[in-house]
């Protein structure tokens, strides 16, 4: 029975009194697992919940963090039970598999890594065929090979592995690799040769691939302006941190196989944690912080949000409308930057439509809830709106702003809001919260239409209240315009007693 134990059985003897401070390794690693595993499926989450990153690019960062979640499956589990139990053994067959299992999601990395590096290759030096090179296609055939052709190789050596005779039943690791070769009675010439040769086309290519494409990024870079160096910095710095960190974990891996017996047993131990806690506990890290669309929705998961979207139009909780005005800024110039860039092939008329249709309109919808926001919350539409006239009338920034806004016909954008605000904007049921003008005494102001302005506490915003706003804005119109017999007259009065006031 003894017998049949040590050939069915391989004993790791690679931990530093685990007897002694089991309790304390169990925690420490069942955290650092906890920790794995949930931040690399925020991430893949992430990536998987918003529809702008589904891309190629994030497609293969999910893949490499699922990737880093199953080699930390493959190891953690046997590691914590090993913890709690009074021997440390595995048998041959389940250590082959973990071996096989290990080295083959480690290969997968490198061929994602390859993989991304060749997308970032594609995003940089061929900008305008990305589409057409970067189909969905071809994301699934990488992905395919990535997985598929380090396991073909593999299942190879791990047969090898398998039908060869042992002499040895220790193992100075805490985990199967490829000290397993100590195991037999023979060095096998086959698993020599092709084992290098697993090396060259699983290893040694995808490094020299990756070295080419970012070669050939760096020279692009080099010669390009300073957008497309900085779209690179924030793309390919992730990458190079991460594939540095997994080439020096190899490096390692090669170490302390080949120079087993000269390493102390706490410094092996040291280094073999190492290979399976960088790699899959620092990329979501890396990829988190460095990547800015995913760290911009990381930033909106983790945050307690202070808004909310209705109809497009973003309330906050002090309805000062600053997240709303941010995001509306932010929008129009994007637009107003691809206009201007086309600007000189583009007819007036055709011109005018545009920016209509991408600036104005935004800087008009719904404008009449921004009533009685402060002038420095509007300078930013303003600057919009200046910027879309300077776009079609082609006017230096050296010169006033005005003459180009009345060429235009445009209202300023406090003036556009006081008109929304006082044609109809208002829903029916708020004019009761308006009240007719009526002196306690006979006065000759008692029948030109004013409307009662409430005292309010304006340190606390009652200055935006729709039943002091209302009245405000009313009493502040001539009477011609207050008593105007029908909708039209009273619409065509305002505009033009705006228009001469903005530019009066």
């Amino acid at each position: 029975m003894e017998g049949e134990i040590n050939v069915t059985f391989v004993i790791l003897d690679g931990h530093v009194e685990v007897h002694k401070y089991r309790y304390l390794y169990f925690m420490i690693i069942f955290i650092v697992y906890i920790l794995i595993i949930c931040s690399n499926f925020t991430i893949v989450y992430l990536i998987w919940k918003h529809q702008n990153l589904h891309e190629p690019m994030y497609i293969f960062i999910a893949a490499l963090l699922l990737n880093s979640v199953l080699l930390s499956t493959n190891i953690y589990p046997k590691l914590l039970i090993d913890f709690l139990s009074e021997k440390q053994i595995i048998s041959y067959k389940a250590c082959i598999v973990q071996y096989y299992m290990f080295y083959t999601l480690g290969s997968s990395e490198f061929l994602l890594l390859s993989a991304m590096a060749y997308d970032r290759y594609v995003s940089i030096c061929k900008p305008l065929q990305y589409p057409t090179i970067m189909r969905k296609r071809i994301v699934v055939i990488f992905l395919t090979l990535s997985w598929a052709v380090p396991a073909c190789h593999h299942v190879v050596l791990a047969a090898l592995c398998a039908n060869q005779k042992l002499c040895s039943f220790t193992l100075k690791v805490i985990f199967c690799n490829n000290t397993i070769y100590k195991l037999f009675c023979v060095t096998s010439r086959e698993i020599t040769v092709y084992g290098l040769f697993v090396l060259l086309n699983i290893i040694v290519c995808p490094v020299f691939f990756i070295i080419f494409t970012y070669v050939a990024i760096f020279l692009i870079c080099y010669h390009s302006c300073g957008d497309v160096r900085r779209k690179a910095a924030q793309t390919c710095l992730p990458h190079l941190l991460v594939l540095m960190n997994f080439f020096v974990l190899v490096t390692y891996d090669v170490i302390t196989v080949r120079l087993e017996s000269d390493f102390p047993k706490t410094a092996r131990l040291v280094m073999t944690l190492q290979l399976i806690l960088y790699t899959p506990l620092f990329n979501p890290i890396i990829y988190g912080l460095k990547m800015k669309e995913i760290s911009k929705h990381l930033k909106r998961s983790l945050a307690s949000s202070t808004t909310a979207r209705n109809l497009g139009v973003i309330f906050d909780q002090d309805l000062s409308f600053k997240s709303h005005i941010k995001q509306i800024s932010r929008t129009a110039f994007f637009h107003l930057r691809n206009i201007a860039k086309i600007r000189s092939i583009l007819s007036q008329s055709d011109a005018e439509k545009l920016v209509h249709a991408f600036v104005t309109s935004r800087l008009d919808y719904c404008n009449s809830l921004l009533s009685g926001c402060p002038s420095n919350s509007l300078k930013s539409l303003q600057l919009i709106q200046n910027a879309a006239a300077r776009v079609l009338t082609g006017t230096s920034k050296r010169d006033h702003i005005s003459p180009s806004l009345a060429s235009l016909h445009w209202l300023p954008i406090k003036f556009r809001i006081e008109f929304k605000a006082l044609n109809g904007q208002a829903p029916s049921y708020l004019k009761d919260l308006i009240v007719l003008y009526r002196p306690i005494r006979p006065l000759r102001s008692q029948n030109t239409g004013l409307l009662v302005v409430p005292r309010v506490c304006k340190s606390r915003m009652g200055g935006r209240a729709f039943s002091y706003q209302a009245p405000l804005l009313w009493n502040q119109l001539p009477i011609q315009i207050r008593g105007a017999d029908t909708l039209s007259t009273f619409t065509t009065r305002l505009k033009t007693f705006l228009f001469d006031k903005a530019y009066s």
